[in-house]
């Protein structure tokens, strides 16, 4: 059960159409692997290099991680994460509704010991990999949003990249992706 009572399932995945995606997780770490490879493969197919997906993975996994473990004080949540990918660009959006939090401005050297600054490298080490970070709190949302700025090429590369896959467009291959997650994981 999530912390507003009902069920939901492990990944709900939607295709954009235009080469990006919007996933409604639950917040429990077992959805991660699941999420990232979405990403990964959203960033592929779009002809993005292997460099720009591993720091795409592991802002995915810094931010998804943190929102499962302190969001929702021990109790699952519902998180919506958008890939939206256009004009060379890819944006990384999450939305949860749980306490509020905005990483942007949290300074891990406020915190007394070097124990506790440790817990703000994963914080820097997103905010290092992309080009724009935005944070804002709406209607008891917080929403990040993250921007790699020119990492994808012109659609003649991503043509290119679809014929080698076997598959005629993004929404395929999310597709395809989608029913092996599905058939991976039941109802929670």
């Amino acid at each position: 059960m999530n912390a507003q009572g009902g069920k939901l399932r492990k990944m709900v995945l939607k295709s954009d159409g235009k080469g990006g995606f919007e996933a409604i997780l639950r917040s429990d770490i077992s959805s991660l692997e699941g999420l990232i490879d979405t990403v990964r493969v959203s960033l592929l197919s779009a002809g993005c290099t292997e460099a720009t997906v591993s720091r795409m993975d592991a802002v995915t996994e810094e931010v998804f991680a943190n929102i499962c473990h302190y969001a929702y004080d021990g109790n699952h949540g519902k998180v919506s994460v958008r890939l939206r990918i256009s004009g060379g660009d890819a944006t990384l959006t999450f939305v949860d509704s749980g306490r509020p939090f905005d990483p942007i401005a949290y300074n891990c050297n406020d915190m007394g010991s070097a124990e506790e600054r440790i817990g703000g490298l994963g914080i820097r080490m997103v905010l290092g990999f992309v080009d724009e970070a935005e944070f804002r709190r709406e209607d008891g949302s917080n929403i990040l949003i993250l921007k790699m700025k020119g990492v994808v090429p012109d659609s003649r590369i991503r043509r290119r990249r679809r014929w080698f896959t076997g598959c005629s467009s993004l929404s395929d291959e999310l597709l395809l992706h989608s029913c092996k997650l599905s058939a991976q994981h039941a109802d929670l």
